[in-house]
């Protein structure tokens, strides 16, 4: 496989389950890992910037590891980046909600699904 391994990172557990997971992909692929958080404003770079340094850390890889923040909404921002990258394979974890739930609350997951341009790797909540 070409192009990195691009996780969506957001914090949380779940988050630091797919960033294990993407760099075990990473690693079996000879791929790059890149760790992304998408913040809503320009204001929330920062905190985004120590949010991933966090994650880097708790999965023990240091400098390793490619650091994105970007600004807009997490599907479209995500799935932007892995087509500017050639990634080649986009991972994030997901809260498990059932359809009904993610139709009406809507779901970075299922954007991703439905409009990354490589495939997506849903790490679940268990």
């Amino acid at each position: 496989m070409r192009g990195p391994v691009i996780c969506g990172v957001d914090g949380s557990e779940l988050a630091a389950r797919a960033v294990a997971v993407g760099l075990d992909l990473a690693s079996t692929f000879r791929s790059d890992l890149v760790l992304v958080h998408v913040v809503s404003d320009e204001g929330e770079r920062r905190e985004g910037e120590l949010l991933l340094a966090d994650a880097a850390v708790s999965a023990q890889l240091g400098t390793s590891a490619e650091r994105v923040v970007r600004v807009g909404d997490p599907a479209v921002e995500l799935a932007r980046l892995a087509g500017e990258r050639a990634a080649a394979l986009l991972v994030v974890g997901t809260r498990g909600r059932g359809p009904l739930a993610s139709a009406v609350l809507g779901s970075v997951t299922l954007g991703l699904v439905e409009h990354a341009p490589c495939p997506v790797v849903v790490v679940p909540p268990r």
